[in-house]
């Protein structure tokens, strides 16, 4: 909280501090969405960086007191980020702006459900932290554990994947998950 009062009190070197803290969980989310949108996961990945960039430019317009209420506007900040590059990405064979037998980009592409706000506000803190946890990860399991307990695959989509047996995979599950138990016990 500390760090929020001092970001709020215009400290940039704290406001770089804090959103720093929150990268692992955008990285997630985008993650989560990168192959559901054009130039797929590294278009993604760079609205992260964009996400950072308008929240540090935009942060005297935050109006909220607590992390959980930062942790719903960088949420915000993020899928704006994702829909600009949803359209800064030309559709493929689309070369002078317009889209002659290219794809695209539908509606549903862009908007996901909606959650309430009060849904979002609780499960936020919990996600930003679980997010941070699994970044600590060795990248076997962190890839194994975002498959399995995010993406919602099945261990033997897992094992072709890593090309190993699902046992390798349990295993690899197993270890990644001790890890987090252990580091969201220092939380």
């Amino acid at each position: 909280m500390r760090l929020m009062e001092c970001a709020r009190s215009g400290n940039s070197a704290a406001l770089r501090e804090l959103l720093d803290v929150y990268r692992p969980y955008l990285r997630l989310l985008a993650r989560r969405k990168g192959d559901d949108y054009p130039g797929g996961l590294e278009n993604a990945l760079s609205a992260v960086e964009k996400t950072v960039r308008a929240a540090r430019e935009e942060f005297a317009e935050f109006r909220g007191h607590t992390e959980d209420e930062l942790v719903i506007w960088l949420a915000d900040r993020h899928e704006l980020a994702l829909m600009s590059a949803i359209f800064e990405t030309p559709a493929p064979g689309d070369h002078a702006g317009n889209d002659p037998g290219g794809e695209r980009v539908s509606l549903a592409t862009i908007c996901q459900p909606m959650v309430s706000p009060l849904r979002r506000k609780l499960r936020s803190e919990r996600a930003a932290v679980l997010a941070t946890v699994l970044e600590t990860l060795p990248p076997d399991q962190y890839e194994a554990v975002r498959l399995r307990h995010v993406e919602g695959w099945a261990l033997g989509d897992i094992a072709a994947r890593f090309r190993c047996a699902e046992t390798a995979v349990a295993e690899r599950l197993l270890r990644g998950l001790r890890r987090m138990k252990t580091r969201l016990n220092e939380f």
